[in-house]
C-alpha cells in the first residue's frame, strides 16, 4: 500500500506515550529495529536514546526539539480526535509485525483503548509489551508447542 509511512519487510517497533522501561524499549528495538514514535512515545525513544523512523499521531505530548529529530517527510500529523495515536500509527505501518511498547500499564483507560485498537485491526499483527503482560490478537486457530 501507498498510504503507510512506515513499510517494512522486518518487524517494526512502535513507541508510546504510557508506561515503559527503558529496557523494555532496547528489548523491543533488538528485535524490531525500525522505531515509530506515536506521539509521546517519540519522547520515550529520545530519553531511550533509539533513533526514530518516523512520527505518527496529533503531536499534542511531544517537544519541538524531538519533533525536528525526524525529517518533515517522515511526520504523519492526524490533527483528528476520534481515534488514538496507537491507532493513527498502527493503521500507517505495514510490516509483519508491529512490537508496541508503551501502550500497557498505568492508566487502565489507555490499556482498554489499546486492546481495542488489537481488536480492530485484526490484519495488523501486533505485540504489545508491558510492564508485567505481553497482549495480543489471536488468529481463530493457534498451534502452539507447549
Amino acid at each position: 500500500m501507498n498510504d503507510s509511512i512506515v513499510h517494512s519487510f522486518d518487524p517494526v517497533t512502535l513507541l508510546g506515550g504510557g508506561e515503559a522501561s527503558i529496557a523494555d524499549v532496547h528489548a523491543a528495538h533488538a528485535l524490531a529495529p525500525m522505531c515509530v514514535g506515536a506521539d509521546g512515545g517519540a519522547e520515550l525513544a529520545r530519553i531511550a536514546g533509539v533513533e526514530l523512523d518516523a512520527i505518527v499521531g496529533d503531536f499534542d505530548s511531544i517537544s519541538q526539539e524531538t519533533l525536528e529529530t525526524v525529517p518533515l517527510a517522515r511526520r504523519l500529523h492526524m490533527s483528528e480526535q476520534d481515534s488514538t495515536d496507537f491507532s493513527k500509527a498502527l493503521r500507517y505501518i505495514h510490516a509483519p509485525v508491529v512490537v508496541g511498547v508503551g501502550f500497557l500499564g498505568a492508566r487502565l483507560d489507555h490499556q482498554l483503548a489499546a486492546l481495542h485498537v488489537l481488536a480492530a485491526h485484526p490484519d495488523r499483527s501486533c505485540v504489545l509489551l508491558g510492564p508485567h503482560e505481553i497482549a495480543f490478537l489471536c488468529p481463530p486457530q493457534v498451534h502452539l508447542k507447549l
